[in-house]
């Protein structure tokens, strides 16, 4: 058999390998900061020149200075829209693009071995039928705490209903959850002390919740982004971003980094 030549190209938010890849707006190249701030997770995307549209990926970590990278997973064909990498414990959170509007959440360790943390069953704009058009009221998806031990796992039960649960990130066993009523789109983050803020995008309403800490109203945050400690901004300011393969750095305020909520 004739072997395939491979042409690497760096990135995070690519087409997912399908004969009709999905199309987005997501940037073409992409990279996030471990929550310590020493190292840098990247996705490298596989095309054979003979098939464009056939697209593969892995996941790698390395220093911000291009040194010591390492594979972390063997070749994907999902497209991966997020990506959090946490350390101590070390571990990578990926979510891939599933046909039908789909997600699936990964846990994967540094030595490779994943498990699925959960997948979507059921598009968000299935809940709602008679609300065509409208945007899901929170996007589902996995937040780790900023020290990494507690997966935030949020998603919509049904029109103006969405569910917050709390997983240990070590056992992903379930440690508490609630629903939260709503009327409005809603953005989730954490909040450096250890809770998580859900925050309408009217700029006026949020709650705080937590283990045992069932949601009650807040202060609006002043920033809904960084909302872990694991993104591409560092908490010294450094912006990470990837440039034909290349990990670049611009400096901004450090307080824009996560801590500004």
């Amino acid at each position: 058999m004739k072997s395939l030549k491979w042409l690497v190209l760096s990135s995070l938010f690519l087409s997912a390998c399908t004969t009709s890849p999905l199309k987005t707006d997501l940037p073409p190249e992409q990279a996030v900061w471990s929550s310590d701030g020493n190292e840098v997770a990247v996705v490298q995307a596989l095309i054979d020149p003979n098939e464009p549209t056939r697209q593969q990926y892995q996941i790698f970590v390395r220093r911000p200075d291009g040194s010591d990278n390492r594979q972390v997973t063997g070749v994907r064909t999902e497209q991966i829209r997020q990506l959090y990498y946490m350390k101590s414990p070390d571990y990578v959170i990926a979510e891939s693009l599933l046909e039908g509007g789909l997600s699936r959440f990964d846990k994967i360790t540094l030595d490779g071995h994943e498990i699925t943390v959960m997948e979507t069953r059921q598009n968000t704009a299935q809940l709602c039928p008679d609300h065509i058009g409208v945007l899901p009221l929170v996007q589902h998806g996995v937040l780790p705490s900023p020290d990494g031990k507690i997966l935030a796992h949020l998603y919509n039960r049904a029109c103006g209903h969405i569910v917050i649960e709390f997983l240990q990130a070590h056992s992903l066993l379930t440690k508490d959850g609630f629903t939260l009523n709503i009327s409005a789109p809603a953005q989730a983050t954490w909040h450096p002390q250890g809770y998580l803020i859900i925050a309408l995008n009217d700029g006026k309403t949020a709650w705080r919740v937590g283990i045992e800490q069932a949601p009650m109203p807040t202060e609006y945050p002043r920033c809904l982004y960084p909302t872990t400690t694991s993104s591409n901004l560092s908490a010294d300011g450094r912006r990470v971003s990837l440039i034909n393969g290349q990990l670049k750095m611009a400096q901004e305020e450090a307080q824009r980094a996560f801590g500004c909520q």
